[in-house]
C-alpha cells in the first residue's frame, strides 16, 4: 500500500530556483544559488533568497563558508542575511579495525546572522567521528551570543542525511 501526501501550491505564482557550481582546480568548489517567487496566498508578496558558497580541500585540511541573504516582502524586517566560515582537519583514518573507512574531524566554525530585529553570533569547536560516511557522532562546545552570552556542550548523532 502506498501513502501519498497531497501537495498543493498556495498561489498560482511559480517560484524559480537554481544553482551554479564552478571548480577552477582540484580541491576548490564555488557556487551560487537562488530562490525567487511569491509566498503568500494572493501571490503578491515575493521571497528572494540568494547564496554564495565555497569549499577548499587540500590533504587533511578543509575550509568552507557560505553567505546568504533573503528579502521577504511584507515582513517586519524585509532583509535578513548571515554567513559562516569553518576550518577542519581530518585525522585518524581507519583507526578502528572494525571501521576501516572511519575518519575523525576537528573543526572550528563561526556563524553570524542578522534577523533584522536582532543579531546572533556563534563560535563552535567540534569533534566528529564518522564510523561510515553516512553516520556521524559529534561533540561540540558552543558559545552563543543572543540576549546575553550562552555556552554549552552539545552531543549529537546523525545518520543517512
Amino acid at each position: 500500500q502506498t501513502c501519498a501526501l497531497p501537495i498543493s501550491d498556495n498561489n498560482e505564482q511559480k517560484s524559480l530556483t537554481g544553482r551554479v557550481g564552478y571548480s577552477p582546480f582540484l580541491g576548490l568548489q564555488m557556487g551560487g544559488s537562488f530562490h525567487v517567487g511569491a509566498y503568500d496566498d494572493a501571490g503578491s508578496r515575493r521571497l528572494g533568497i540568494y547564496a554564495l558558497d565555497a569549499v577548499y580541500s587540500r590533504g587533511p585540511f578543509e575550509a568552507r563558508g557560505e553567505y546568504a541573504t533573503a528579502s521577504v516582502d511584507g515582513a517586519e524586517f524585509d532583509v535578513r542575511s548571515g554567513y559562516y566560515a569553518q576550518v577542519g582537519y581530518h585525522f585518524l583514518p581507519g583507526a578502528l579495525e572494525a571501521f576501516p573507512n572511519s575518519i575523525c574531524t576537528a573543526s572550528l566554525r563561526y556563524d553570524a546572522i542578522d534577523l533584522g530585529s536582532r543579531d546572533e553570533t556563534r563560535i563552535t569547536l567540534g569533534f566528529n567521528w564518522r564510523p561510515i560516511e553516512e553516520t556521524v557522532l559529534k561533540i561540540d562546545y558552543e558559545t552563543y551570543e543572543q540576549d546575553g552570552d550562552k555556552s554549552g556542550l552539545l552531543l549529537s548523532v546523525a545518520s543517512y542525511f
